[in-house]
């Protein structure tokens, strides 16, 4: 998965594969730093009792891996459904522009 979305950006836009990796790195580190908040408001352990608790902390924890596996596959599908390696049209600079306009002219 990591090397088909890494190439990808060189399939769309080779001359700015870098600033778009840059982009869309800053977008995924989001849910890496509201991940852990999120983990921590639903599986937080109970004072108590570990003995009486354990079954409860468990689900908790289980609700979260959950969620984080609903996350992963809603990503690969919009991925797989929406993610294509064509050149974009914007990406070949001032000629792409002028190759855009005279392939609608046509």
């Amino acid at each position: 998965a990591m090397a088909g979305f890494n190439i990808n950006h060189i399939d769309l836009a080779p001359q700015y594969a870098g600033i778009l990796m840059g982009i869309t790195n800053s977008v995924a580190t989001i849910p890496g730093i509201i991940g852990p908040l999120i983990a921590k408001t639903i599986a937080h352990k109970p004072m108590g009792s570990e003995e009486d608790y354990q079954s409860m902390y468990k689900e908790e924890w289980r609700e979260v891996f959950i969620i984080a596996a609903e996350v992963y596959l809603f990503g690969a599908v919009v991925y797989l459904i929406l993610g294509e390696g064509k050149r974009q049209w914007w990406a070949g600079g001032s000629k792409g522009i002028e190759r855009k306009r005279t392939e609608y002219k046509e």
